[in-house]
Formats: structure tokens, sequence, C-alpha cells
């Protein structure tokens, strides 16, 4: 009996976990008609990509957005939160993305520089709290490569070093949907 209430309890909160992230606004699938052309867009929220090294994500998380106005093309969203009282990096200032899938590597700038915004100060959690979002665009059928590759790593380059995650795990530790799965489900809706 004990085993069973054991394995039920971890079901529920596995899928605690990945209503917690819906609730949180990662990984959120919008469709909308553009007002100004008439043209769709399609976007995924950023969420987590699986981390390399102990803890389970990469502290960048990843999104993207598709307009009819330009099909051929994604804008990869990389987003950074952080926090003047919590971490050293406050802010990230991102050069690139490099993609890894199964071995073949390619890189691709940003669009522009990194937005960097901040809330008030805390007074409860004594912090600041900071994001860091950068536009990659890529061609949309280099991303649908990337969802069907093995082993699809991907590197977030800042302007003083980098950071590694593993785009092909669709999955976290909680069961939670990583990055992967919900480009899967975006990639659907174009």
């Amino acid at each position: 009996m004990k085993y069973l209430t054991l394995i039920f309890s971890l079901i529920l909160l596995s899928g605690c976990a990945a209503q917690m992230d819906a609730f949180a606004g990662l990984g959120v699938l919008e469709e909308e008609v553009s007002t100004f052309d008439g043209k769709r867009i399609v976007s995924v929220s950023p969420t987590w990509v699986a981390g390399d090294g102990p803890l389970y994500a990469a502290s960048t998380k990843v999104g993207a957005i598709w307009k009819e106005s330009s099909s051929d093309e994604v804008l990869i969203i990389l987003k950074y939160d952080g926090a003047t009282g919590y971490s050293s990096d406050v802010y990230k200032s991102y050069e690139s993305l490099s993609v890894n899938i199964d071995g073949n590597i390619k890189t691709f700038k940003t669009a522009g520089i990194t937005e960097h915004t901040s809330s008030n100060y805390n007074t409860v959690s004594r912090s600041i709290y900071t994001e860091s979002t950068a536009i990659v665009p890529m061609p949309l059928e280099y991303l649908k490569a990337m969802v069907e590759g093995e082993k699809v790593t991907l590197r977030f380059n800042s302007t003083h070093r980098y950071e590694d995650g593993i785009f092909s795990r669709e999955t976290g530790t909680m069961d939670q949907q990583m990055a992967k799965a919900r480009i899967v489900e975006f990639l659907k809706l174009i």
C-alpha cells in the first residue's frame, strides 16, 4: 500500500509541475491575427532547456515567434531572468546562439542588442528582478531540423561567457515539458 501511495503521489506531483510552468507563463502557445496586415502570428513563450550540469535546466529559456508575413523564418527568443539579491549574473548580453545537431554546428547572430529590463526594488526579497531578452532570426527549416535531430545542444553565447543546454531532452526531472516539447507543438500550429 505504501508503494501505491508513493507512486500516486509522484504522478500527482509531476502533473503539478507541468501545470505550474503554464501558470508561470512558460511554454505558452498563442495564435493571433495581426491587426496591421491580417496575417497569422504564432508564438510560444520562453521555457526551460535541459541543463548539462548539476541543475535540471539552463538559466536561459527558449521560445519562438513565426509570422505568416515572413513564413520562411522564425524568431528564436532567448530569455534570462536574474535578480540582484541572488546571483552574480544580473543581466546577460546575448551575442549569438550556436546549435549542434548531431555534430553539425551552426551559429546564428542576435538581431540587434539584448533588451534589459528590471522591476522596482522588492523590500521583502531585498532584490531587483531583471530580465534579459534577445531575438535570433533562424530559417524555419533549420528549427524543424533541430526538432528532428537525435542529439541537439544549444550554446547561448553572451558577452563574457557561454552556457550550454540540451535541446533534445523533451521532459525535465519532474516530467515538465522542456523547450523542445513546446516547440514541437508550436510547429504544429504553423
